[in-house]
């Protein structure tokens, strides 16, 4: 049986209106073994869902991939694989500065260039966020925050996969 603390949810997906199922990711190949994150998504054709979410921690997913689903001992339905990926990856920032101000005025500078560019994004906790990022030129005004933030050791940032 799974914890639910093992279990990442995302309380406000960014697909929310379009979602009409709850997936489950293994993340084990994401370097968290024994940790999943539920992620919502909307029943397609021929046994395929669309990612509804932006994936917080899961590598290799991206808001919009249609995934395959399998059966797994510790839920009904988990995440098989990517059968067709959406354009774009997901960026991942998580702020290692402990200063509560230094993150909440990177993390409102964050926010702040992702609704300016339109890009979708959700908050996990404080100091932890996804944006769906679809690369140059649209995340132009998104990368003049991240990379300086990231040069001075202040956040981490990563990318679900390659764009």
């Amino acid at each position: 049986m799974v914890d639910e603390r093992d279990i990442c949810v995302h309380r406000d997906p960014v697909g929310r209106d379009r979602a009409d199922f709850i997936i489950m990711c293994d993340l084990t190949g994401s370097r968290m073994p024994g940790r999943w994150e539920q992620l919502w998504a909307r029943t397609l054709d021929g046994g395929l869902y669309e990612i509804c979410c932006v994936p917080f921690f899961a590598y290799g997913l991206s808001l919009g991939d249609e995934v395959s689903a399998r059966s797994a001992p510790e839920f009904e339905w988990v995440v098989d694989s990517v059968v067709r990926p959406a354009p774009g990856t997901t960026l991942r920032a998580a702020f290692r500065d402990r200063d509560r101000e230094t993150v909440r005025d990177g993390q409102r500078e964050i926010v702040a260039a992702a609704e300016r560019a339109g890009l979708p994004y959700e908050i996990h906790r404080f100091g932890y966020l996804a944006v769906h990022y679809p690369g140059p030129p649209a995340t132009a005004e998104l990368d003049e925050v991240l990379d300086p933030l990231a040069a001075e050791g202040i956040l981490e940032k990563e990318t679900s996969r390659p764009l």
